[in-house]
This record gives C-alpha cells, sequence and structure tokens, in this order.
C-alpha cells in the first residue's frame, strides 16, 4: 500500500478516538471526565464544548505518475538536404570576365599561341610559375620521388582564327580523380584543361602521361585582383577512363603541417615548377626546385622570400609547396598565387616574396567538394 495512505488513514483514527473522549450534550452516561452531570442543553463551564470532528466517507485518492510522461522526447535527427547547387558548398564554375578596365590575370597576360594544325603543344611563355635566379645543379629535379602529385597545368583556348592559347600552371593531385591548383590559373574562358604528368622533363613525351580535364571548381569567394587575390584556390576533376592512366602519379598528403607553421617550427619549405629562370623568359623544359624562407603564415595565406635570390616565377602559378614531416613524408601545405617585389626591380629578381595559398585553411571546403561531386556527378559535370 502506498505510504501517505498509511499516514492519512492513522490520522482518521486517531481524530474518531479523541471524539469518544468528548462529552456529547445531552447525554450522560457516566463516562465523562467530570463524574457529574450538566443540566441537559447547557455546556458544562469548565469543559468547553468541541465541535464533532468529521470523519471522510473514503480515503484520499493520490494520483500515481504517469509513467510515459516521465520520458523526454528524443531529440529530432536533422534530415541532410541534397546538394543541387554549387553555391551550397562554396564553389563555382571557373572562368571570370573581365570586365571594363580590369587588368587581365597573371596567366592571361602571358597566354602563349601557337596553330593548331602544329604538332603537340610545347611549353612557351606563361605568367607567375616557376625558379628564377642564378640555378645550380641542387635546384634541377632529377626524380618527382621527392614532389609527389606534382603536374604540368596548360588551359586551353581554341580561337575561331584556329590559334590555341594556352596558359602554363602547375597542379597536385591530391585524390583519384582531383588535382588542386591556383583560381587564377582557370579564371578565364577555357575550351579544355591539358595536363603534363609523370616527367621531370617535358621534352621527353615518351616518358610523360597526357590527359585532359574539362570542369574546374574555384573558391566561390575568389574574386581575382578586386579582392587582392584571396581564396585563390581550384580544383579540377579528369572522368574516370582517365583514372587508370594515372597509377604512377602518386596521391600527394595535403593540408595543415603537424606542428603550427611558423617560421620557429618550420624555417623553410620547397618550391618546384616548370616557371620561367627569369621575367619575361620561356618556361623550362626541365622542373626545377628551390627553398624558400618561411615568413608568416595566417589561415589563408603563407607568405615566404626567396633564399639567394632563387625562388619562383612565371609559370609556377598553381605549384604546390611542400613541407618535410618527421616521418619524411612530403605534405602540399600551399599553392602557388603570386610573387611580390619592389616595384624597382624587375619581377622574380633580387630578394623578393611569394605569397602561396595556405592549403591547410581550405581543407574542408576541398574535402566537401570532392564528396559532394562524388556523391553527384551531375552537379560537377
Amino acid at each position: 500500500m502506498n505510504t501517505s495512505l498509511i499516514l492519512v488513514s492513522a490520522l482518521a483514527l486517531a481524530a474518531v478516538t479523541a471524539c469518544d473522549a468528548v462529552r456529547i450534550p445531552g447525554r450522560d452516561d457516566g463516562a465523562g471526565q467530570g463524574g457529574a452531570s450538566d443540566p441537559v442543553g447547557q455546556p458544562s463551564n469548565d469543559t468547553p464544548a468541541e465541535a464533532p470532528i468529521s470523519q471522510p466517507d473514503s480515503d484520499p485518492v493520490i494520483p500515481e505518475p504517469d509513467p510515459v510522461s516521465q520520458i523526454e522526447p528524443e531529440p529530432e535527427i536533422p534530415v541532410a538536404r541534397p546538394i543541387t547547387d554549387l553555391a551550397q558548398i562554396g564553389a563555382t564554375t571557373c572562368g571570370l570576365e573581365l570586365t571594363e578596365g580590369e587588368e587581365p590575370t597573371l596567366t592571361m597576360a602571358q597566354l602563349s599561341t601557337q596553330r593548331a594544325e602544329e604538332t603537340a603543344p610545347q611549353p612557351e611563355g606563361l605568367f607567375q610559375g616557376a625558379v628564377a635566379g642564378t640555378i645550380s645543379a641542387a635546384n634541377i629535379v632529377s626524380t618527382l620521388d621527392t614532389f609527389p602529385g606534382i603536374v604540368k597545368m596548360e588551359p586551353v583556348q581554341i580561337e575561331p582564327d584556329n590559334v590555341i592559347r594556352s596558359g602554363h600552371c602547375g597542379a597536385t593531385r591530391i585524390a583519384d580523380n582531383w588535382f588542386l591548383t591556383a583560381a587564377h590559373c582557370v579564371d578565364d574562358p577555357y575550351d579544355e584543361i591539358r595536363f603534363i604528368a609523370g616527367t621531370v622533363n617535358l621534352r621527353q613525351t615518351e616518358a610523360a602521361t597526357m590527359f585532359t580535364a574539362d570542369q574546374a571548381l574555384c573558391h566561390a569567394g575568389y574574386a581575382g585582383q578586386d579582392t587582392s587575390m584571396v581564396n585563390d584556390i581550384a580544383l579540377i576533376r579528369v572522368p574516370d577512363d582517365v583514372v587508370p592512366a594515372l597509377v604512377s602519379i602518386p596521391i600527394a598528403s595535403y593540408g595543415q603541417s603537424e606542428e603550427l607553421l611558423s617560421p620557429i617550427n618550420y624555417g623553410t619549405a620547397r618550391m618546384a615548377g616548370w616557371g620561367s629562370t627569369r621575367y619575361g623568359s620561356l618556361p623550362s623544359d626541365q622542373l626545377l626546385t628551390a627553398d624558400l624562407s618561411l615568413v608568416t603564415a595566417s589561415p589563408g595565406v603563407i607568405l615566404l622570400e626567396s633564399i639567394n635570390e632563387i625562388g619562383p616565377c612565371e609559370g609556377d602559378s598553381g605549384g604546390p609547396l611542400y613541407l618535410e614531416e618527421e616521418d619524411g613524408r612530403q605534405r602540399v601545405v600551399g599553392v602557388l598565387s603570386n610573387v611580390q617585389g619592389p616595384r624597382t626591380q624587375a619581377p622574380c629578381s633580387g630578394t623578393y616574396r611569394a605569397a602561396y595559398t595556405n592549403v591547410g585553411g581550405y581543407v574542408d571546403w576541398i574535402d566537401t567538394v570532392i564528396s559532394a561531386c562524388e556523391a553527384n556527378e551531375g552537379l560537377c559535370n
């Protein structure tokens, strides 16, 4: 029985016992406390009359708690909204139209031209790209082992007068179908994107793997020179039927460095590319490399400086910046965006700086775009 009900019943019985001890007016059975009877209808002067205590007809009923009402409802699990537009993942199809008075981008400024009926395109002048300065044997790359994923990339325009306009940049393979580069490399209209991979010397075409892609996705926040080249990052997807031919091109590790990216933890980083050895010259056939001194690193940009007046130049845009971790693995932490130097000296000369988009700050964007496009091929084609 409920404990509260037992207590109520005990109190009720006590009340009844007390009531029996009170003398009832008009009745004298000799059992009262005074031993003498009072006149009929008159209460005793020494014993005040008390009102009879009424007994409840039945025990009070205390409602039991409803166990169902005590259960908290489970939180609703949000249903993932299907991604049907690139804007939902912060991406856009690359290719910006020049507005009136706008300066050409670094890539467009040095587009090379050649007749379509000529043989396979050969690398020619480009903008924002390879190692400049006095080149030594230490700057010449003899193997791709320490530069995983690096490839030469050429956005191509085929014009009505049968002339091919070809840009020159670098890129890095970061997934089966995906390459990472700079947005400014593909921010002008293009008909296709050509790649040369698997060789340190672009003239050795017999050892190279050549393939094309027709789609590039730029960061939606990229607006070129209007916003000082911020968010200068892009992803390029190659078709599934190309992937088997890329077996010799390793997929590079990319993202944040193991330690905080700062001059204290990483004094230098290494770049590579097929760019010019001096401003305005033809790009290099041979893959070249150089160490750069780390100056600062923010979530968006890594700023580095040339060492011994050697660093990136025309043709290295979009190319990777590598850090060697403690286990010896090379990690891509940057994508070349632009070079900076005093206005009093020629570009890519003397002591100058290079700005790389910080890949570590865009890992979520990269992974989201790749996942969304793999889940919905129509989204990115």
